[in-house]
């Protein structure tokens, strides 16, 4: 690392581990090299059965950040059982999807690992279902899941002829992702498609921030670069908005004519209740028409930029008609 002027090592022993080597291993790492970065890398966990591991625990007491690498094929299966679920779903484990971020975090920040040294994992690659499957939750009896890590990037699904297609993207309020509902398949088979847009990135950046987590790895960088388009790095732009910029401290205050002040009904950090009456329905549809350009010059932007693209415009509008 000194010769070379590497900040630090990722230390990636993940098969036929022997613990008791690896601690003393990190330990005198961590001794040898005080002012060096090193990382390691945890599985998600599956909370129908696995637990942490009190080994791995031990051994990030001499690292300075553990990622977690919650992405597929850690949290979606298919076959009896297990329902469709998503590639880095934030939130919603339960005993069919039972992974999510929030959940594998708390149970590693439970059993002894800091908060400030966990590290969500976020891949940059989509995942389909195939076998009539056709949104999360459903029964992947028949199933199979295809694409994945290579074989199916976002540089591909976003890309000249790729799958995407705004008139069939969904929000899932419960596991704070989008997805795809495809009235015909994709390149793949599949006509549900798991993956991540500005939306899903800077929610992953706001819960980190406001739960006081570490951060995140990407997995991997290169396949978020989308060269047809004119903002090629808009993925990362995402990621530096959700998990690097300060926060908008400006307030949400109430919209013109409305005397409660909107609300965030899932608590993603976008404020869809515009008129705060408890409720996301066609009447903050029509009242962000009408107020579009109010909301544009009195409102912190990030509250209600729907499409995640740092502007409020027609676009948000119709995602927030698309969620009610």
């Amino acid at each position: 690392m000194d010769t070379y002027g590497y900040d630090g090592l990722d230390l990636d022993w993940e098969d036929d581990v022997d613990w008791v080597l690896f601690e003393t291993f990190a330990k005198e790492l961590r001794q040898a090299a005080p002012g060096k970065t090193l990382t390691l890398p945890g599985g998600a966990i599956n909370s129908n059965y696995q637990t942490v591991d009190p080994r791995v625990v031990n051994v990030t007491k001499y690292v300075d950040r553990f990622n977690l690498m919650t992405y597929y094929p850690s949290t979606a299966w298919a076959g009896d059982g297990w329902y469709s679920w998503y590639n880095s779903p934030l939130k919603g484990a339960k005993p069919t999807t039972p992974v999510s971020i929030e959940d594998s975090l708390a149970r590693y920040n439970t059993s002894g690992v800091p908060k400030g040294k966990l590290g969500m994992g976020i891949g940059f690659y989509a995942i389909g279902y195939q076998g009539r499957i056709t949104g999360p939750n459903q029964p992947t009896t028949s199933g199979i899941i295809v694409g994945g890590d290579n074989a199916y990037p976002l540089s591909k699904l976003y890309g000249t002829g790729g799958a995407y297609d705004e008139k069939y993207r969904f929000w899932d309020c419960v596991a704070l992702e989008p997805y795809l509902s495809l009235p015909q398949p994709d390149s793949f088979g599949a006509r549900y498609v798991s993956f991540e847009d500005e939306r899903s990135l800077k929610t992953k950046g706001d819960f980190v921030r406001e739960n006081g987590y570490g951060g995140t790895i990407v997995w991997t960088i290169n396949e978020g670069y989308v060269a047809s388009r004119t903002d090629p790095n808009f993925l990362m732009e995402a990621l530096r908005v959700g998990f690097i910029d300060p926060p908008v401290t400006q307030p949400v205050v109430a919209l013109p004519d409305q005397t409660a002040v909107p609300a965030d009904p899932d608590h993603d950090g976008l404020y869809e209740d515009l008129n705060g009456d408890g409720r996301t329905d066609d009447a903050d549809v029509v009242l962000y028409f009408r107020q579009m350009g109010w909301i544009a010059a009195n409102e912190p932007v990030s509250a209600f930029d729907m499409n995640a693209n740092s502007r409020i415009d027609f676009d948000d509008i119709v995602r927030l008609f698309r969620e009610i």
